[in-house]
């Protein structure tokens, strides 16, 4: 495990000008990327992982969308925040009917990043990250109520 940390301490300082957009989670072993609220795994990273995302388009522009505003959204909130957002967000979708594709919609692609100043996560994100997590509150709720 203290290795783990090593690891990650050493993989956010190689990315240049990265530091203070990376958190480390030992009980995962996870690095997310406040950003961009984007997770790589330890266990099967490397540095070129982690290199490929500072480069992306995503993240650039979520870098950029941020640096435009005076108001930050992610650093400056508890680190669950931005999840707790897209939590919330997705299961408005689910409860509004409102299919998780609309995020790859470019309207409201535009109109979300222009109001948030936040990327719009993509919708396997979503589906993975958070559609998954809202099943299980359900369930779990279900089995209280039972």
């Amino acid at each position: 495990m203290g290795r783990d940390r090593v690891s990650a301490s050493a993989l956010i300082a190689s990315l240049p000008g990265q530091c203070s957009v990376w958190d480390y989670n030992p009980a995962s072993n996870k690095l997310h990327c406040k950003c961009c609220d984007y997770y790589i795994e330890l266990n099967n990273c490397d540095k070129t992982i982690a290199n490929q995302h500072c480069s992306s388009g995503r993240h650039a522009k979520q870098v950029e969308l941020q640096n435009r505003t005076t108001q930050t959204f992610l650093t400056d909130t508890p680190s669950n925040a931005g999840n707790e957002f897209y939590k919330e967000m997705t299961r408005a979708f689910i409860k509004s009917n409102i299919p998780l594709s609309i995020v790859e919609n470019s309207s409201f692609k535009s109109f979300f990043e222009k109001f948030t100043k936040r990327i719009l996560p993509s919708r396997s994100l979503l589906q993975k990250e958070y559609l998954k997590k809202e099943y299980d509150d359900q369930i779990e709720k279900i089995k209280d109520y039972i």
